[in-house]
């Protein structure tokens, strides 16, 4: 049996990309997200994240025809990353919609999502207050990953019953304090950060 030391190296994600990037069966240790990559089979400069590592990004709320300017009193927004899979989580109150039209989008997803024949990825609410629905028809909220013209976004739905499924239209928020708890899991484009 022969055996080879493993080398770690240890540095910055810029300085591993800058330099040759890595090959497969190459390690390296991200000193700033304290993350393992590993190189790919890609051949030199192909390389994937193998530990998750975390983050904040600020939700924001936007008409899919006219974003509109929103006002809020909280948007807190965390991530976790492994590899492509991003868990994106926020929760954000509305105090005030101005000017937007067309459905409610969450904007400011942490990356852009790789691209899929259906243009959706999955989602789940934690809770929405002060959100009305469009019918009586609806009587439940969803959430999805929606690719756009406008790049990544979450997209607020509504269902129930025999009802096809809707969206929630930005004019639904309450101008008083719409708060929703959102979780929206896709894919990357990329697993870079």
């Amino acid at each position: 049996m022969t055996s080879t030391a493993l080398q770690l190296r240890q540095d910055t994600y810029t300085n591993i990309c800058a330099s040759t990037g890595l090959v497969q069966g190459e390690v390296a240790f991200d000193v700033t997200r304290g993350a393992i990559l590993a190189g790919s089979s890609g051949g030199a400069g192909g390389m994937h994240w193998i530990t998750p590592f975390t983050g904040t990004w600020t939700p924001t709320i936007v008409g899919d025809t006219t974003p509109g300017g929103q006002t809020y009193s909280r948007q807190i927004g965390y991530y976790t990353k492994i590899s492509t899979l991003v868990i994106a989580q926020c929760r954000i109150t509305v105090v005030n919609t101005t000017a937007g039209t067309g459905a409610a989008d969450i904007g400011g997803l942490p990356f852009a999502a790789a691209s899929q024949s259906s243009n959706y990825w999955g989602g789940s609410v934690g809770w929405i207050a002060s959100v009305a629905h469009q019918s009586t028809s609806y009587n439940q909220f969803g959430c999805v990953v929606v690719m756009s013209s406008a790049g990544t976004l979450g997209r607020i739905t509504e269902s129930g019953g025999n009802a096809a499924l809707g969206t929630v239209n930005i004019t639904q928020l309450s101008t008083a304090g719409a708060d929703m708890v959102l979780t929206f899991i896709y894919q990357a484009a990329t697993d870079s950060t």
